[in-house]
């Protein structure tokens, strides 16, 4: 086999296999690195670059790093700005790398992929479960819930991640005719539901309501899959009244925001959430216009919190937990009217398509950015970068 063949055979193996990789913790970064250096090779071998790359499909999230280099002009903590770049270097490297190969995949590959990704949080969640089982028979302490269960995860990122595994799941459950394999898939989903519930990120909980109301909704009505259907919105009902009215974090909100009004150095993840936001959006009144630039932001809010005497969000050094506060407030208007537009252009195309796992991607991914400043981590920024730029791939291949 050529050095050509060879690095086309290895480029697109681990395109393959990438969604099993990206989740993979510890491990994500240096596939990534693998994979651009692959793509890289590709592209050079067989010279796949062209002015097409500058379709707004596949550079509107590279734009959207390039607002952020822009916004280290008026930077004064550069070390901060770099840092945060090098986070979310990815907003242009996997469009990239997904334009790059786009032309040699088709509709097969792309389901494919979206079977190895659900198999793959499947089977993470319940390695991390059974590991969470065996410690609490050891131990004869339960440690079945949130921390003790998604380690070293963060459960509002692991639920993330498993919704888009029952996103995929539900769309083979509709598509499937063979009564056998849609029962499986039927029980499939009970199990991936009960995962997210002994998860217990109040953010996840919510989403798997949301997604699953939205798409049975959109396949009831625009599909006609009746039976399917509301067979699904019956398990979110009893889900949603499991998941929220007999869930302990649920349970504790109330409280710990009323908390959070007279004790300002609360911890307490609803009580912080809380005093950060109103402290985050008293900022954005003073630099709605041009935010206090990119690598400024968190010196900023540590500023504002040891102004308010917030000693638990400056001990645990908390970002804005709402990425579109955080953007606003760090690259101003012009970046929050880019963050909206990405999920705004992306949206039409998915519902132009009919396309319900792209649409409640967005809705996801969306929703779960009202609760964290998810561009701000490795776990967060390549989930998106890479889902966005797949659904996009996806969308090239099919009009192919």
């Amino acid at each position: 086999m050529s050095f050509r063949n060879t690095i086309r055979f290895l480029f697109s193996l681990t395109t393959m296999l990438s969604p099993l990789f990206i989740i993979l913790h510890g491990i994500a970064v240096y596939f990534l690195a693998l994979w651009i250096v692959l793509s890289i090779l590709y592209l050079f071998s067989y010279k796949v670059f062209s002015s097409s790359f500058f379709n707004l499909a596949w550079i509107i999230l590279p734009l959207f790093l390039l607002i952020h280099a822009l916004a280290m002009l008026y930077t004064s903590n550069m070390h901060s700005g770099w840092f945060d770049l090098e986070v979310k270097a990815c907003l242009f490297l996997l469009p990239l790398v997904f334009y790059i190969q786009h032309k040699t995949f088709n509709s097969f590959n792309i389901k494919s992929m979206k079977w190895i990704y659900l198999i793959s949080i499947s089977v993470l969640c319940l390695f991390l479960f059974i590991g969470a089982f065996i410690k609490t028979i050891h131990t004869q302490q339960v440690h079945l819930y949130y921390l003790d269960f998604s380690s070293p995860y963060h459960p509002a990122y692991l639920a993330m991640y498993l919704t888009l595994g029952l996103i995929f799941l539900i769309d083979f459950f509709i598509a499937e005719k063979n009564k056998f394999f849609t029962i499986l898939l039927f029980i499939w989903i009970i199990v991936l539901l009960a995962l997210v519930y002994f998860l217990s990120s109040k953010a996840g909980i919510l989403s798997v309501c949301l997604v699953f109301v939205l798409a049975s909704l959109h396949y009831l009505f625009k599909n006609k899959k009746w039976i399917k259907s509301l067979l699904l919105l019956i398990v979110v009902a009893l889900f949603t009244y499991t998941g929220i009215s007999e869930n302990y974090r649920f349970k504790s909100v109330s409280s710990t925001v009323q908390t959070a009004t007279t004790n300002v150095s609360a911890t307490e993840s609803n009580a912080a959430r809380w005093l950060v936001w109103h402290a985050g959006f008293d900022l954005l009144k003073q630099h709605w216009l041009w935010g206090v630039g990119t690598g400024d932001i968190k010196d900023v809010l540590m500023q504002e919190y040891a102004k308010r005497n917030m000693k638990g969000a400056l001990e645990e050094k908390l970002n804005a937990h709402n990425q579109y506060l955080e953007t606003w407030l760090a690259q101003g208007l012009l970046g929050i009217a880019w963050l909206v537009l990405i999920f705004i252009y992306a949206f039409k195309h998915a519902f132009k398509r009919n396309n319900v796992p792209w649409m409640m991607f967005l809705v996801l991914t969306g929703f779960n950015f009202l609760f964290e400043s998810m561009l701000n981590t490795q776990g967060g920024v390549i989930f998106f970068a890479y889902f966005y730029s797949f659904f996009f791939f996806e969308h090239k291949i099919n009009k192919v």
